[in-house]
């Protein structure tokens, strides 16, 4: 080979490294570069007060190796996590008295708050590519970067409900919003001011795809407009079916399935969405229903139950177990001072709060384990959504 050639053999291979080497470091730089990290297999992300003060924690599945993934000044509140596993989300005291959102890598790298804009942030879920919250009592979202933040829910008056003629809600004012994994919708809750005094009177439940898109006012089991002293949601795994859980003072508090098809025509301003399935229903000021939570598998939903005294104090009775087919029977899976249940990707665990720690229940065996043991308070539980390890 002459010398020409092999000179044009060594340019051409040094192009090409070059080359690679520039594409496999943007790729690097995007995917988050030295600070990207992903959650382990059954790792739990939690808010404990153990250390010098509220910060966000991890620990694995049974307690162990608990250790601060980032901390602030002021008060830390909740966590949520992003489906891909890279992103740990909370709300910290970033502005005086007002928590905002922020947001750190698994392992605690490149922590910070998420936006520039001011105002309290709460409430947040993670949705299919964006990270939602309440401010000002309006629904908000924006990618896990940060950008492309937007009012996703309408703030219109509701003319589907008109319960009596103090109860017309000029504006939509909402205290909760859950976003679904995969699907994009949002289950929110409303409470509406009443034309005469101003005051919040009940709370309405709607599903959205979005700002004056497909906007929905969920129904009760009885097939009327909902209008309850409290309810909470709960996403399958898939985002395709909701469950409702509430508490009545007027109307029945239940447990009931939304299966919403987003290509169901829309008639007149605000649609009506049917249960699909009610799975419990009972009297009102007898019981309630709170934080229902699929399994891994969707075939069961967990929940709360509440005793309502008449004058609607309430005494908790633990953690249930319900298919959510309809069939079989109720079964407490955790007795008394028991909530928020949470079960595991991998459908070997459910966690829950009790007397300022974490537990762990075993859906096999039904053991229990506190996975806090009183070091401190503990709460706002987030598993892991990583099922297996990556490659190396």
């Amino acid at each position: 080979m002459s010398r020409e050639r092999r000179s044009l053999a060594v340019f051409i291979l040094i192009a090409f490294v070059l080359v690679v080497g520039f594409i496999w470091v943007a790729n690097w730089l995007a995917a988050g570069g030295w600070t990207h990290s992903v959650a382990r297999p059954g790792e739990i992300f939690f808010v404990s007060d153990r250390g010098s003060g509220p910060a966000v924690w991890s620990m694995n599945a049974d307690g162990s190796g608990a250790k601060e993934v980032v901390g602030q000044p002021g008060e830390i509140r909740e966590t949520a996590i992003a489906a891909s596993g890279e992103w740990v989300f909370y709300t910290a005291q970033y502005a005086k008295d007002t928590n905002q959102l922020g947001r750190v890598r698994p392992d605690g790298r490149a922590s910070g708050r998420l936006l520039s804009v001011q105002g309290p942030q709460s409430n947040i879920s993670a949705g299919a590519g964006v990270i939602g919250y309440i401010s000002n009592s309006h629904v908000f979202a924006c990618g896990f970067d940060g950008k492309g933040l937007e009012k996703v829910l309408p703030s219109h008056a509701d003319e589907a409900i008109q319960i009596n003629e103090a109860d017309v809600p000029s504006l939509r004012r909402y205290s909760n919003a859950v976003f679904a994994p995969e699907t994009g919708w949002i289950a929110a809750t409303s409470q509406g001011s009443g034309a005469k005094d101003d005051l919040f009177i009940g709370e309405r439940a709607y599903l959205s795809l979005g700002d004056q898109t497909v906007t929905r006012t969920l129904l009760d089991v009885a097939n009327a407009p909902m209008l309850v002293n409290e309810c909470t949601y709960g996403w399958s795994p898939d985002g395709s079916t909701l469950a409702v859980a509430s508490i009545g003072d007027q109307s029945p508090s239940f447990l009931a399935i939304y299966q919403p098809d987003p290509q169901q025509s829309e008639q007149g301003p605000i649609p009506f969405e049917a249960p699909a399935r009610a799975l419990i229903s009972v009297s009102p000021k007898t019981d309630g229903f709170r934080n229902p939570a699929f399994t891994a598998d969707a075939a069961s939903i967990g929940f709360e139950r509440i005793r309502l005294a008449s004058d609607l104090t309430q005494t908790p009775e633990g953690i249930w177990l319900v298919a959510a087919d309809g069939s079989g029977t109720l079964r407490q899976l955790v007795k008394g001072d028991a909530h928020r249940p949470l079960f595991s990707p991998d459908g070997k665990w459910m966690l829950y709060e009790s007397g300022g720690d974490l537990w762990r229940y075993d859906m096999k065996t039904g053991k229990t384990l506190n996975l806090t043991r009183g070091q401190g308070s503990n709460s706002s539980a987030t598993w892991s959504p990583v099922l297996k390890a990556a490659r190396k």
